[in-house]
């Protein structure tokens, strides 16, 4: 069972670009930005009456009603004929639970959603433990298993987070190494697990490029961080939109089309041999991660990534582990689900590990199945391990 704020979200339109019975008016909201890298992330839309279950930060949405225009009305019924088109201004149930969940209340981080840690630039490049201190960025996502989780169609949301990601408005980031399995001592990590993807606003993604790029250069070079990020998000990222990763062969077509244009949206002229430093550039910022043609869907390229994307799904797979493995310690196999909640993510003193928040950490293993919710008749929950 689950818990109030875990139940799915009422659902009232069903996709991108629907026509709905209105009066004459207009609702427009602007959803409220943040200190973190998605503060730049406003959103200037028509918002309707959904996700009636949300966290605390709900109210991040807030509305003005205007009168559409001075011209006479025909009555006040609320079912008449004029009828106004919810184009791509109007987010979607998917893309709302999405801002909702990762855009924290009051510049505060959010306990609903992960995060992917930035480290700033520091004088000591070659200090691990103050490059860590200097991480005062962080990256909101939620996974895409967490969205189909808090919202009741499954496969409406799957075709939204399609369609998001082809129009740019999402990227999806591919985590490694966030796999379980349980064996005969336990729970342990087992590699990779393809159906974890973090789904990401594309403009808190773009944030974090250029926050990575700034200390990729340790803001010495301003201007050339600037340059990189101007091709990446201008002209990179739009061609390759609902991408995860891309193949080599395609980035050279790519890059031997833009080069033989005579130039861009901007009036700016791209050669071969500046992309090709560009990309040399963008992996060593840990933008690009190489990927090794193995597998079934074999085939060298690059991932699209963040430089802390690989310590954020540690901590995801960690604190998964953590749930599990006190829940299996327990005396009656089960932990409140408060108790939980407080103890997970929480660091030790004077440590620099990173670690996701316990709120969220309960609400992914609820999201994969590997969790359920025992509510007593005081109204108390409890997370049991869901038997096989």
């Amino acid at each position: 069972m689950q818990s109030p704020s875990d139940k799915p979200a009422k659902r009232v339109a069903d996709g991108i670009g629907l026509v709905v019975k209105k009066k004459r008016k207009r609702i427009s909201s602007s959803t409220s930005g943040t200190t973190l890298v998605n503060s730049a992330c406003t959103t200037s839309s028509q918002v309707p009456s959904i996700l009636s279950s949300v966290p605390n930060n709900s109210h991040a949405l807030t509305s003005e009603t205007h009168v559409k225009s001075k011209q006479p009305t025909k009555s006040d019924d609320e079912f008449d004929d004029d009828t106004i088109l919810l184009n791509d201004s109007m987010p979607n149930d998917t893309l709302l639970c999405l801002q909702i969940y990762t855009r924290p209340k009051h510049g505060m981080t959010s306990e609903t959603c992960a995060y992917v840690p930035i480290f700033t630039a520091s004088d000591d490049a070659n200090n691990v433990d103050t490059k860590r201190s200097s991480s005062t960025h962080a990256a909101p996502f939620l996974t895409k298993q967490v969205l189909l989780h808090l919202l009741p169609n499954h496969a409406l949301t799957n075709e939204d987070i399609k369609q998001l990601a082809a129009a740019n408005k999402i990227r999806l980031l591919q985590l490694h190494g966030t796999a379980i399995a349980r064996n005969g001592l336990g729970w342990r990590g087992d590699g990779n697990d393809d159906e974890d993807m973090a789904v990401m606003e594309t403009c808190a993604y773009e944030i974090a490029s250029r926050m990575a790029l700034d200390a990729h250069f340790n803001l010495k070079s301003e201007v050339k961080a600037e340059c990189i990020h101007e091709w990446f998000v201008g002209q990179l990222l739009p061609s390759f939109t609902g991408k995860t990763w891309i193949l080599n062969s395609s980035l050279e077509s790519f890059i031997q089309s833009v080069a033989a244009r005579k130039c861009d949206a901007t009036n700016k002229k791209w050669n071969v041999d500046e992309m090709n430093n560009m990309v040399k550039e963008l992996t060593d910022a840990g933008l690009l991660l190489p990927r090794r043609g193995v597998g079934p869907n074999g085939g060298e390229g690059y991932w699209f990534s963040l430089p802390g994307l690989g310590k954020a799904a540690k901590s995801i797979a960690d604190g998964r582990l953590s749930i599990l493995r006190r829940i299996q310690g327990s005396k009656f196999k089960e932990k409140k689900r408060v108790t939980l909640e407080q103890e997970i993510g929480r660091p030790k003193d004077n440590s620099s590990y990173y670690v996701q928040a316990g709120k969220y950490m309960v609400l992914d293993l609820l999201a994969k199945g590997v969790v359920l919710i025992h509510e007593t008749c005081t109204g108390d929950h409890f997370v049991r391990i869901k038997q096989a």
